[in-house]
C-alpha cells in the first residue's frame, strides 16, 4: 500500500492511496488513474509492486518520465520520490493501512483454543479465589476458639488455688493446740519448733494467696508516656529526589534541512527577492510537505505580491494538514478573511469586443476542422534546455470533395509567462513564425497532421534573464486554421488564450508603417503631382517554411 501526492497540474493538491499491486497511469479511460494532462500519453506509465519494492515502468510513450529530474524508462521508487509526467508531478509516499500493520488473521480453531485457556485460566483464579475465602473463616473460627481459653485458664487456677488454702487452714486448725489445754508431754523445745512450721506455712499460704490474685487480676495497660519538658527532636531534612534530565531530542534531517532553507527563503523576501524566495519556498514543499512553517509563508508572500486566490490555496493546505491542532483555526481565519479580500476587489474591465460586420447571404460552413492537437515534452539534452511538440490533426467535411492543400495553412502560436509579473505574451523562443502547410493529396474525408516544435536552446533562459531582467516559462499554445484567407476552426489551451490570438494582426498580411512627416520649413508648400499609377505587383506566395534554429 501506498500514496501518491501530486504536486502540480490539473490536479494538484490531491491525494491518491492505492491499495492495488498494479497502476495504470495515463489519459486512457481504461486507465486506473486518469490525468487531464495533454502532455501524458495514453498509457504513459505503470506502476508495480514488487517483493523488491515498488517500481515504475514506461509504457511506450514518446517522452518517457522523470524521476527526481532523472529521464528514464524503468525506475524503483523510493519514499519521496518525485515522479514527473508531462506538466504533472507526483510524489511517491509508503504508507500503512488505517488500522495501523497488518495483523496476522486469526483461524476457527487458534480461536477456539484461546477461549479453552482463558476458561482454564479463569477457573484456576475462582478456585483459588475459593480456597482464599475457606482459609479466611478457618482462621475467625481458631481465633473464636482461642479467645475464651485464657479466662477459663484463670478461673481454673484461682479455684485450685481456693482449694489449697482451705486445706492449709483445715490442717493449721488440726494441728494447732488450744491455749487453755496444753500438752503436759511436749518438751520445752516443742513450741519453738511449731511456730516455726505454722510461720512458714503461712508464709506459703501468703505466697500462695498472691499468685492466684496475679492470675485472676487482669493485665494492667501500661500508662502512656509523661510528655517530657524538652521540645521534640526536629526530623532530619530529607533530601530531595533530583528529577531526571529531559531526554535530548533529536530533531529529523529533514526538517533541519527545511528550517535552514526557510531562513534563506525569510532573507530573499528581505532583499525584495520575491522569485527567489518563491523558489525556495516550492522546494520545501516538495521536500517536506508537512513542515507548514513554509506553506504559510508562501501564503504570506503570496498575499504581499497580490495574489489572493494562490494565497488561499496556500492556507487550504494548512487547513487539510492541521485537523486537531490550534492552528486549524488559524488557517480558517485567514482562509475567510482572503475569501472576503478577493470578493472586495472589483473585476478588472474587460474591453468590448469588435462584432464582425453582418455579410448578406448565407454563411458557408467549415470545410477543414480540427480534430485533436497533442502535446508531447521532449527529455531535456545538452543542446536544448526545453523541447515539445504539436501534432495538429484535420479532417475536411464529409460534404466536400474537392481540397487543395496549397490552400490550407495553419497558424500556431506559442506563449510565455513571465514567473514575476504572471504576464503572458507571445514566445520568444524557436518556434514557428509562418503558417504550416499540408502537403499532399486531400481525399475526402483523409486525415492529415502537421507537426509545431517549441525548443529553447540551453542557456537561453539564463541570457534573457541577464539581458531583459525577465524570465519567461512556457504556459500554453494557440491553432487557427485557414482555407485560403478564410478562418475554418481553432482551438487552445488554456481556451483563454483564444482571446488573445484574436487581438494579433493576422498571419497573410504584413503591418505598413506610416510614411515620416516633412521637417517644418518657412518655404511655400510644393505643389503635389498626382503619380501615375503603377502596375500591379505580382501576387507572391508567403514562405510556410520554419525558421532556422538560431542558438
Amino acid at each position: 500500500m501506498y500514496g501518491l501526492h501530486i504536486l502540480s497540474g490539473p490536479w494538484k493538491g490531491k491525494r491518491v492511496t492505492v491499495r492495488e499491486p498494479n497502476l495504470l497511469i495515463g489519459r486512457d479511460p481504461e486507465c486506473h488513474l486518469r490525468l487531464p494532462d495533454d502532455e501524458v500519453s495514453r498509457k504513459h506509465v505503470l506502476i508495480e509492486e514488487r517483493p523488491d519494492g515498488v517500481t515504475v515502468r514506461d509504457q511506450g510513450s514518446l517522452n518517457g518520465f522523470l524521476v527526481n529530474n532523472q529521464p528514464s524508462r524503468e525506475c524503483r521508487l523510493n519514499d519521496g520520490a518525485i515522479l514527473e509526467l508531462g506538466r504533472t508531478r507526483l510524489q511517491f509516499r509508503v504508507a500503512l493501512p488505517p488500522g495501523g500493520p497488518s495483523r496476522r488473521r486469526i483461524g476457527w480453531l487458534q480461536g477456539l483454543t484461546a477461549v479453552a485457556v482463558a476458561a482454564l485460566l479463569l477457573g484456576q483464579g475462582f478456585f483459588l479465589f475459593a480456597l482464599s475465602l475457606r482459609g479466611m473463616q478457618l482462621l475467625k473460627t481458631l481465633e473464636k476458639a482461642i479467645a475464651p481459653a485464657a479466662p477459663a485458664r484463670a478461673a481454673a487456677k484461682t479455684e485450685e488455688g481456693d482449694k489449697l488454702l482451705a486445706e492449709a487452714q483445715t490442717y493449721l486448725k488440726e494441728t494447732t493446740p488450744a491455749p487453755s489445754e496444753p500438752s503436759e508431754s511436749a518438751s520445752a523445745s516443742e513450741p519453738g519448733e511449731m511456730s516455726h512450721e505454722i510461720s512458714k506455712l503461712r508464709a506459703d499460704v501468703e505466697d500462695l494467696r498472691r499468685q492466684v490474685a496475679e492470675a485472676a487480676a487482669p493485665v494492667p495497660t501500661p500508662p502512656p508516656p509523661e510528655p517530657s519538658a524538652l521540645p521534640p527532636p526536629e526530623p532530619e531534612p530529607v533530601a530531595e529526589p533530583t528529577p531526571p534530565a529531559p531526554a535530548e531530542v533529536v530533531e529529523d534531517p529533514l526538517v533541519q534541512r527545511a528550517r535552514a532553507m526557510l531562513d534563506e527563503a525569510t532573507l530573499e523576501i528581505h532583499r525584495v527577492n520575491l522569485l527567489e524566495a518563491d523558489q525556495i519556498l516550492e522546494r520545501i514543499q516538495i521536500m517536506a510537505p508537512d513542515f507548514l512553517p513554509a506553506t504559510i509563508e508562501r501564503a504570506r508572500l503570496y498575499e504581499q505580491r497580490g495574489l489572493l486566490s494562490k494565497a488561499g490555496e496556500q492556507w487550504a493546505d494548512v487547513l487539510q494538514r492541521s485537523i486537531g491542532t490550534p492552528l486549524y483555526e488559524q488557517a480558517a481565519a485567514e482562509r475567510i478573511r482572503l475569501a472576503r479580500a478577493a470578493a472586495a476587489i472589483p473585476p478588472p474591465s474587460t474591453p468590448a469586443r469588435r462584432r464582425k460586420p453582418a455579410t448578406t447571404g448565407e454563411q458557408l460552413p467549415r470545410r477543414i476542422r480540427l480534430v485533436s492537437i497533442e502535446q508531447e515534452k521532449i527529455p531535456v539534452s545538452e543542446e536544448y534546455e526545453e523541447m515539445r511538440l504539436l501534432r495538429i490533426s484535420l479532417r475536411s467535411a464529409v460534404s466536400e470533395r474537392q481540397i487543395d492543400t496549397d490552400d490550407i495553412s495553419v497558424a500556431v502560436v506559442f506563449f510565455d509567462e513571465d514567473r514575476v509579473s504572471k504576464e503572458v505574451a507571445p514566445s520568444g523562443a524557436v518556434i514557428p513564425r509562418s503558417p504550416l502547410r499540408v502537403g499532399g493529396e486531400w481525399q475526402p474525408g483523409a486525415q492529415h497532421t502537421v507537426t509545431a516544435t517549441y525548443m529553447v536552446p540551453a542557456g537561453a533562459r539564463d541570457e534573457e534573464e541577464k539581458k531583459t531582467g525577465k524570465r519567461h516559462r512556457y504556459y500554453g499554445y494557440a491553432v487557427r486554421v485557414y482555407y485560403g484567407e478564410e478562418l475554418q476552426d481553432e482551438g487552445a489551451r488554456p481556451k483563454a488564450l483564444l482571446e488573445k490570438v484574436r487581438a494579433l494582426p493576422s498571419p497573410f498580411h504584413k503591418s505598413v508603417k506610416p510614411a515620416p512627416k516633412p521637417a517644418a520649413t518657412n518655404l511655400p508648400p510644393t505643389p503635389t503631382v498626382p503619380a501615375p499609377e503603377a502596375p500591379p505587383a505580382p501576387k507572391v506566395e508567403p514562405s510556410f517554411v520554419d525558421e532556422p534554429v538560431r542558438p
